[in-house]
């Protein structure tokens, strides 16, 4: 083992070993109650205060008046008072795949700004690869949020990007889309080559055409704001109407039961200030929690890793 990657290796283990010691993750009995927060009903615009919410696994179980929920052994407590209780937030437009270990800063970075799902509109890596990426996010073993990938890029001759699959006409078009199902891909992307005829027959086999957004969530939602949008419009776009998109009810952009445990705990009320959804005290992703402790290793880790 060389020096370099020998002191890699240390640093990813003194990582573990501190989000070992300040993270819970809700898995069989255990449990995470989160004390006396103020929810945040992005939905319907309004806070519910004094509640305790509590996580078993990777889904919400139960929702009581605060201070009252009952602390399930094992189990593990989060004092919320006077914070506020978010859904996690999406980013629909990600590139985590573009080189070679891009992930490994890009997962993190996500979780320590509270968004707790991502698509990923295009990769420069093989599908089997960022599915074994998934898959490990998924089961616990790597730090990141929901990974949904949606990066089969399709374009006109000859290709914007190395790897891309090509269509130069509707039928090839109608083709390339059905190759990329079987591949597993969930979504396809197109790019800017694409003739008009070929751009719709894309559109009407897949019956889900994309624009795609490149600014960082935190940004982007604070311009929304700026240009008109409420704070709970903007927030709209990055925690209900993502669930909707994705046609999936446990994620429906909701502190509620039966929901995903994807949650965001933040030091002030996102729908009086977007800006609020900066001050993170604690995130929540799929049912494993990092408190503030937890969020400052991580931003440490990359920092390190940036520097090396």
């Amino acid at each position: 083992m060389s020096m370099k990657s020998g002191r890699r290796a240390a640093l990813l283990l003194a990582l573990f070993l501190v989000l070992a010691a300040t993270t819970a993750r809700a898995t069989g009995d255990n449990a995470i109650v989160l004390r006396n927060v103020t929810i945040v009903d992005v939905e319907r615009n309004r806070l519910v205060p004094r509640r305790d919410v509590v996580i078993v696994g990777d889904r919400i179980v139960g929702i009581q008046a605060g201070g009252t929920a009952r602390v399930p052994r094992p189990g593990h407590v989060l004092d919320g008072t006077g914070r506020y209780l978010m859904p996690g937030l999406w980013d629909f437009h990600v590139h985590v795949f573009s080189a070679p270990g891009e992930e490994d800063f890009a997962l993190p970075l996500y979780i320590l700004n509270g968004v707790t799902g991502v698509r990923d509109a295009g990769a420069l890596r093989t599908l089997p690869e960022q599915q074994r990426v998934a898959a490990a996010v998924a089961r616990g073993e790597r730090v990141g949020p929901r990974l949904v990938l949606a990066g089969a890029l399709i374009d006109g001759p000859p290709g914007s990007w190395p790897g891309q699959m090509v269509a130069a006409t509707p039928d090839g078009g109608r083709q390339r889309v059905r190759e990329a199902k079987a591949a597993g891909w969930q979504f396809i992307k197109s790019y800017s080559l694409l003739s008009e005829p070929t751009y719709l027959a894309l559109a009407e086999t897949y019956a889900n055409p994309f624009l795609f957004h490149g600014y960082t969530l935190h940004d982007e939602l604070a311009r929304y704001v700026d240009a008109g949008l409420t704070p709970q419009q903007a927030l709209l776009t990055a925690t209900v109407n993502p669930g909707r998109f994705l046609a999936r009810r446990d994620l429906a952009g909701r502190v509620g039961i039966r929901q995903r445990a994807d949650l965001v705990l933040l030091d002030a009320n996102p729908l009086e200030d977007i800006r609020a959804i900066r001050g993170i005290h604690a995130v929540v992703a799929n049912g494993r929690l990092f408190n503030r402790e937890a969020l400052d290793a991580l931003l440490r880790d990359v920092q390190d890793r940036a520097h090396r």
